[in-house]
């Protein structure tokens, strides 16, 4: 199950999500995460995980500066679990 967890002033605290390594039609390797729909790719498969962690990076500071992870995480399925210093979301 992945997970996703924020404080209680939306700043991402820990995140677990699953990660599909594939191989195109060039030889190119794609690392895909379905539950928050983003990719990267490299010539091999460690150079397409270390392309995935820098593109989460992205997203972390991306949907933070925004504000919009509860709205993404939301339109993308995602269930969210309030408690009082910490929101869980959890996607299957």
């Amino acid at each position: 199950m992945e997970t996703l967890t924020t404080d209680k002033y939306g700043a991402i605290t820990g995140i677990q999500v699953i990660t599909q390594l594939l191989c195109d039609d060039s030889g190119q390797y794609v690392a895909y995460c379905p539950a928050l729909e983003l990719s990267s790719y490299g010539d091999t498969e460690a150079e397409a995980h270390y392309a995935f962690e820098e593109t989460l990076a992205f997203f972390k500071q991306d949907v933070t500066q925004r504000g919009t992870l509860n709205q993404l995480l939301l339109a993308l399925g995602w269930q969210q679990h309030s408690a009082l210093t910490t929101i869980t979301y959890n996607w299957s």
